[in-house]
């Protein structure tokens, strides 16, 4: 686990996280979804989603520059592009990877375990198993010998955490957390583009309430994204609720995303959630 990340160079990762209440044993987990690809040292797209039906949220990185999911570009510090060496053990204190400080999302302690190895206590090596398809080390931690707080199922061959229980107490009978690996890929081909950042459009000097065409896109679902672009790479401008009508600016030639205006903004949404009124052919094509 320390040297996790000296085992691999890409990775494509779906973790399932169910977060249970610790004051009702028997009320239904919170479930979180974070898909994220990764390719070392600093290229990310991490997709994250409450449930199959809420929005989710997108942060990109091209390797240089981040972008989050209100459309904010920052850049990228330079400790993360700079090449990563594991602390030597025992250390005085805990230093994770620089991705871990940086972004923090609940599963990049997994991804990158250097952080959980240079922890203080007892780990115990409790068996073998296999999971997602890969053969998996079962490892116990605990502050002192003999407690558990943490249950990992460590990935053998890269060092990645596949699943973690996290027991709030010693005496705890079941997990206050369980975050498990629903698809891994270590090392596998990165589809060309995949992070590459989306241009920044040229801000266009109009009102955009006078300038729809009498055309009407209704939104279907019960939560729909309002995009920056045509596609679902691009950030999420604003999110309007089923039976929204959204005037029509603006379409793809092939008729696969319409530009609207929604909450005063321009965007594009799918034209696989909405219902067109009105002719779609007085809507003008536009190449993005």
């Amino acid at each position: 686990m320390l040297e996790s990340p000296l085992n691999w160079q890409s990775l494509h990762v779906v973790y399932r996280i169910e977060t249970y209440s610790a004051l009702d044993a028997s009320a239904p987990p919170a479930l979180q979804i974070i898909e994220l690809w990764l390719r070392q040292p600093a290229e990310f797209k991490i997709h994250t989603r409450a449930s199959e039906t809420q929005p989710e949220t997108l942060l990109l990185s091209d390797g240089k520059t981040i972008l989050d999911n209100d459309g904010n570009r920052s850049e990228l510090p330079a400790e993360v592009l700079a090449p990563y060496t594991p602390p030597t053990l025992p250390a005085d204190s805990v230093r994770p990877h620089p991705l871990v400080r940086l972004l923090g999302a609940p599963v990049m302690d997994l991804v990158f375990p250097t952080g959980l190895a240079q922890r203080a206590g007892e780990y115990r090596v409790t068996g073998q198993e296999t999971l997602a398809g890969r053969p998996v080390v079962v490892v116990e931690w605990g502050e002192a010998p003999g407690t558990l707080t943490d249950r990992l199922w460590v990935d053998a061959q890269s060092g990645i955490v596949l699943r973690r229980q996290n027991y709030a107490k010693d005496d705890s009978l079941t997990p206050l957390t369980d975050v498990q690996a629903t698809l891994f890929a270590v090392d596998r081909e990165i589809p060309q583009g995949l992070f590459d950042l989306p241009s920044t459009p040229e801000p266009v000097e109009t009102d955009a309430q006078t300038s729809a065409t009498g055309v009407v896109a209704v939104s279907l679902p019960e939560v729909l994204n309002v995009r920056s672009g045509p596609g679902v790479d691009y950030t999420v401008l604003v999110t309007v609720q089923s039976g929204a009508e959204l005037p029509m600016i603006g379409r793809r030639a092939a008729n696969d995303w319409f530009k609207v205006v929604a909450e005063g903004k321009e965007g594009w949404v799918s034209a696989l959630y909405v219902e067109v009124r009105g002719e779609l052919d007085d809507v003008p094509v536009m190449n993005y």
